[in-house]
């Protein structure tokens, strides 16, 4: 089947498998800690920067110099492989009458998944600086008792939410780390075997650029090119 897209549409396209694919790895290991604690971390990095280091090769063609603003995405990922996100169980109580002493008592049932962590690394244009800062998810709603930022969650989306960064002024969110959770209600220990902590690049018109949609061109590109080569 063959869609007609504008060029905005396209680019948007691929600035999206770039997030999806490219950027996003496979969820991590659960993380066991129950409570929250927020955090401000700072990391300077310079966009003038050259890349010294060999040009990575992308399905055996030549991958084109890497954009600064990926350079920083992948320090913005690293920066929150550490973060420990945290969660609450709510245990739910049924009560229950005790048949030989006919007496009813509460007791616990099952639990709930009650507010779990939301970790973002937010790059501060105007010093090069990416923030990263620890939040609470509470169903659709966040917040980020941070005090050294001010984010305001726009459209929830799970690991693909997007928000409006005021300080630092004109953030962006290069990555966040999310914990995925299923299911979110039964016995404690199928809650927890059912976390899993995944680091994840939501898509943003700020990481809508011309250089990153070129890169991405050229990745597809690479990927076309291998495959056909292969069915030969």
């Amino acid at each position: 089947m063959c869609y007609n897209l504008d060029m905005k549409a396209k680019q948007n396209l691929i600035v999206i498998f770039l997030c999806i694919f490219i950027f996003s790895p496979l969820p991590a290991l659960a993380d066991n800690a129950t409570s929250t604690v927020a955090s401000t971390t700072l990391i300077s990095i310079n966009p003038n920067t050259s890349n010294t280091s060999t040009p990575p090769q992308v399905l055996g063609l030549q991958a084109p110099a890497i954009p600064p603003i990926i350079q920083q995405i992948n320090q913005a990922k690293t920066l929150l492989t550490g973060v420990i996100l945290n969660h609450a169980l709510v245990p739910v109580y049924a009560n229950v009458k005790n048949k030989k002493t006919g007496k009813t008592s509460a007791v616990i049932s099952k639990y709930n998944l009650g507010d779990k962590d939301i970790a973002l690394a937010i790059l501060d244009p105007q010093t090069g600086n990416i923030v990263t800062t620890v939040g609470r998810l509470n169903g659709t709603s966040m917040t980020f008792p941070d005090p050294a930022v001010s984010v305001k969650l726009t459209y929830f989306n799970g690991v693909n939410s997007r928000f409006q960064i005021n300080t630092p002024a004109n953030g962006t969110v290069l990555a966040l780390k999310y914990l995925i959770s299923n299911p979110d209600s039964g016995s404690k220990a199928a809650i927890e075997k059912g976390l899993s902590p995944a680091v994840y690049v939501p898509f943003s018109q700020n990481l809508n650029s011309p250089d990153v949609i070129a890169y991405g061109q050229n990745y597809l590109n690479g990927v076309i090119n291998t495959v056909a080569q292969q069915l030969y």
